[in-house]
């Protein structure tokens, strides 16, 4: 009986809560009896650069406490959780040559705003480009969900200028880089028809968008490539005859461009997909112009751009990418690894002259890899590695085939391994690469605190020949043994790949 008339007053609470407002229901009642702050202060940087005194400036995001949104969950055993989740700002930080923080500053307004690329000017400031979804802190009105962001500060942190560019749909910048003494070269995402956006068709999907603008920020020319069901993200690097090579993610319908009949359903409803990725390599000229492009396909597998870099001594170009089998495919797994990280060398013309799968055990994980050149035109790379172990497989033989309107049209036998794994541990693995494409010498690094840390790494060579590793470290938050803590780690290697010095931010 006493259970009855619990359940009743929680209804009768619920029911007048609801018409009434929260007056109706005390406050004691609403005051949340966990509180749970996910990512509290996280400290997340995208990009490093050396800077001309010999010290560092990096850019990303950092969790702002000026705007939190907070969102309340009823629990079956009464309790009420409060979720904080707090909007991030641009965050800018500059190092000594030994890691050391000289100074860092955040920039940014009542919504999301983030920085993904920064470059020294030649008046010894920066150029940051990266995605704002706010309209105040001196921004013009905000277009849509979403803008690209150009800021430009002076050689302490302080900001000369700021701009906004793009239409009603998201818009978001990924790599700026400098046009001589004319301006800059800005690269990224759009799916706006209008606005800043000057785009031929009338067409929303996803395209990339090369802007150039001028000292101070005016638009001087644009091109938009379109990308055929999809895009996800841009990079872009520049040419030694004062060009650029764009590297795009592409989906395609199968590895031969061809579009598949039907698509492929596991017998308990699970799609198999078919679509693949493929890497869009561009080449254009100073002013933006067009000189040539060239697609690359793997048979069987799904590319994924994750960075580009020109040759040092050549005229070519470095692309780090990421490559996966799709399900399905009778290829065979011959790069190993379920996410493999991969380096591709192009000719100035875009022809392929070798590539380097650089990992071979079935059981790991690429997340992304970033590649650099050195002087004597081979190349570093570091990427993320999930070592995992096989805790669970199994194999399917029967699939149900539909049409593209979702027709039955027959039975499909075929083996397919469906392995679960765990993850033992995060490395980060650094790899040095000759101008043949051949391996020279590796080494890994642990990575610190979560076990499912997802997040990548960078890496630049030095001034003194050597590399600096831009990582991330997590820490447990001391509130609560459930949540963690990001925060930048920078790592300084010798020419051999030999640790010299570790600088944790705090």
């Amino acid at each position: 009986m006493n259970n009855t008339l619990a359940i009743l007053y929680l209804l009768l609470v619920l029911f007048f809560g609801a018409i009434f407002g929260k007056d109706a229901i005390s406050q004691e009642a609403l005051k949340p009896t966990i509180r749970y702050s996910p990512h509290n202060n996280d400290k997340e940087p995208y990009t490093v650069q050396q800077t001309d005194d010999g010290g560092y400036i990096m850019a990303g995001k950092i969790a702002s406490d000026r705007f939190v949104d907070t969102v309340c969950e009823f629990h079956i055993d009464g309790e009420i959780m409060e979720f904080l989740i707090r909007h991030p700002d641009v965050w800018i930080v500059k190092t000594n040559k030994s890691g050391m923080v000289e100074w860092e500053k955040s920039y940014g307004g009542k919504f999301s705003d983030l920085a993904k690329s920064i470059v020294q000017t030649v008046d010894g400031g920066y150029i940051v480009a990266g995605t704002t979804y706010s309209e105040d802190w001196g921004l013009s009105k905000n277009n849509g969900n979403g803008d690209g962001l150009v800021m430009k500060l002076n050689r302490n942190g302080g900001l000369e200028w700021q701009k906004l560019y793009g239409g009603k749909e998201y818009d978001g910048f990924d790599v700026i880089l400098p046009v001589g003494k004319r301006g800059y070269m800005v690269v990224g995402t759009t799916t706006s028809t209008e606005g800043d956006v000057k785009r031929k068709l009338d067409s929303k999907n996803n395209s990339a968008w090369v802007v150039q603008i001028d000292t101070e920020g005016k638009i001087v020319s644009q091109q938009l490539f379109e990308v055929t069901n999809g895009f996800e993200s841009s990079k872009m690097a520049s040419s030694s005859d004062g060009g650029f090579v764009l590297g795009i993610n592409k989906y395609c319908d199968s590895a031969n461009g061809q579009k598949h009949k039907d698509s492929v359903f596991l017998a308990n409803g699970e799609v198999i997909s078919r679509i693949l990725h493929s890497i869009k390599a561009i080449k254009l000229s100073k002013d933006g112009t067009l000189v040539w492009r060239q697609e690359i396909l793997e048979d069987g597998y799904s590319l994924d751009i994750s960075s580009v870099a020109r040759s040092e001594k050549k005229n070519g170009y470095l692309l780090g990418c990421t490559i996966r089998p799709y399900y399905g495919s009778n290829t065979g797994n011959i790069y190993g690894s379920l996410n493999n990280a991969l380096i591709l060398k192009l000719a100035g013309n875009g022809q392929q002259l070798w590539k380097c799968a650089l990992d071979s055990t079935d059981k790991n994980y690429t997340y992304s890899i970033d590649v650099q050149p050195i002087k004597d035109n081979g190349c570093v790379a570091i990427w993320h590695l999930l070592e995992r172990r096989l805790i669970a497989d199994s194999m399917l033989d029967s699939m149900k085939v539909f049409d593209v309107d979702g027709n039955f049209l027959r039975y499909h036998l075929q083996k397919i391994r469906r392995n679960v794994y765990d993850t033992i541990s995060n490395i980060d693995c650094v790899v040095k690469i000759d101008k043949n494409g051949k391996v020279e010498w590796r080494k890994k690094f642990p990575r610190y605190g979560k076990k499912d840390d997802e997040l990548n790494s960078n890496i630049i060579t030095t001034n003194d020949d050597g590399f600096l590793i831009l990582s991330n470290r997590y820490n447990k938050n001391e509130d609560n043994n459930n949540s963690y803590q990001a925060t930048p780690l920078l790592k300084k290697l010798d020419s051999k790949g030999n640790e010299e010095w570790i600088a944790q931010m705090k």
